[in-house]
Formats: C-alpha cells, sequence, structure tokens
C-alpha cells in the first residue's frame, strides 16, 4: 500500500507539468488517492503491529511454559480488538455523518 501511494505521487507529480492548472488537476485526481492509500496503510499498520506482538509472545511464551509471557501476549490481543472496535465505531460514526450529509444535499438539491 506505501509503495502503491508513493508510486502514485510519483506519476503525478511526473505527469502534465505544462501549466500551474494541469498540475493542479492532476494533483486532484492522482495525488488524492495517493495520499487516501498512504493513510490507509498507516491505519492499516497498527493492528498488525498489534497481532504480530501477540503471535511472537503467545509463541514464545507457550515454548517457555512462561506464564508472563502469556499473560503479556493477551494483554496486546486485547490492545487489539479495543482499537479494532474504537475503529468500527470511527467508521460507523463517519457513515452517519456521511448519510446525514448526503440526505442534507439531496434535500437542498430538490428546493431549488
Amino acid at each position: 500500500m506505501v509503495l502503491g501511494g508513493l508510486m502514485g505521487i510519483i506519476v503525478t507529480l511526473k505527469g502534465d507539468t505544462n501549466t500551474a492548472a494541469a498540475l493542479g488537476n492532476s494533483l486532484m485526481s492522482g495525488g488524492v488517492f495517493s495520499i487516501f492509500y498512504l493513510a490507509m496503510a498507516l491505519l492499516y499498520f497498527l493492528p498488525l503491529l498489534y497481532l504480530h506482538r501477540f503471535s511472537t509472545k503467545m509463541i514464545a511464551g507457550l515454548d517457555q511454559n512462561d506464564e508472563a509471557t502469556v499473560t503479556h501476549a493477551f494483554k496486546n490481543l486485547k490492545s487489539l480488538f479495543k482499537l479494532l472496535g474504537i475503529l468500527t465505531i470511527v467508521m460507523l460514526v463517519f457513515y452517519a455523518f456521511m448519510m446525514i450529509a448526503m440526505s442534507a444535499g439531496v434535500f437542498l438539491g430538490r428546493s431549488h
């Protein structure tokens, strides 16, 4: 995702740079999607980090029969599920806000 986002930015900047308007249009079309990919990669990294920490500590704890390491692994799993719950709530609120905004746009568009 990161490589795709960076490649999109490079391709966008290497595109038609004859005029400032062409560069602005190019950034709005390709650059926005590239920035979106970079933001999604950053957002996707945190759950993967917690999952990786859980799995490595769980394997080490089970191999060594160490209860403290297994407990620490489950704390990482708990943090993973907390983060996923928070992200789910944020996305549901975002969807609700977008539905209200689109409904208001449709209502205002019909009144004229």
